[in-house]
């Protein structure tokens, strides 16, 4: 992730908690943000997030309300965009035309 993005991330995770949200930012709201960045990048970034979401992330939500909710947002997100098939969702196939 190059700086633009990372600061674009934090912009977006605002923009989202302000109008979207309760008006506070929180680490789910911030990885809800990163898997939209990453979903659009390479699919060796989409290995790092689920390598690190199930190491990193994973053991500190143990102790964190902040990391549980950073782990649970980017486990869900992560799960539903499928994430270069990285994340367990198969892509659709595109329909043959007739």
């Amino acid at each position: 992730m190059s700086t633009a993005e990372a600061v674009n991330t934090a912009h977006a995770a605002c923009l989202q908690a302000v109008y979207l949200g309760n008006g506070e930012m929180d680490a789910g709201t911030v990885a809800r943000q990163l898997v939209g960045v990453v979903f659009k990048d390479n699919a060796e970034d989409a290995k790092r997030l689920r390598y690190y979401l199930d190491t990193v992330a994973k053991e500190r939500a143990r102790h964190s309300q902040d990391w549980q909710a950073f782990y649970q947002a980017g486990a869900r997100c992560s799960r539903l965009k499928g994430l270069y098939g990285v994340f367990r969702l198969p892509f659709r196939r595109p329909v043959k035309a007739a």
